[in-house]
């Protein structure tokens, strides 16, 4: 693994993932980029990272307002 000094942070910089061709085509799909770029791409990984939050969040947000409205 290789590491990027950020601050007083260290980071990973690459990731070692095994994947197959399905997982590649979901990636491309919903997020633009390879396994191959999202292992190697730290910037591009943390795109991809604050996406799906942003999205998980949204779906929580949703959720809760769904269970407020059936209550």
């Amino acid at each position: 693994m290789l590491y990027q000094q950020i601050g007083s942070w260290r980071v990973i910089n690459q990731l070692k993932m095994n994947y197959n061709s399905e997982m590649e085509k979901a990636m491309f799909q919903s997020h633009g980029i390879g396994y191959e770029r999202y292992c190697n791409d730290f910037s591009a990984r943390m795109k991809v990272e604050a996406r799906r939050e942003e999205d998980y969040n949204k779906e929580k947000r949703l959720l809760q307002e769904l269970g407020n409205t059936n209550s």
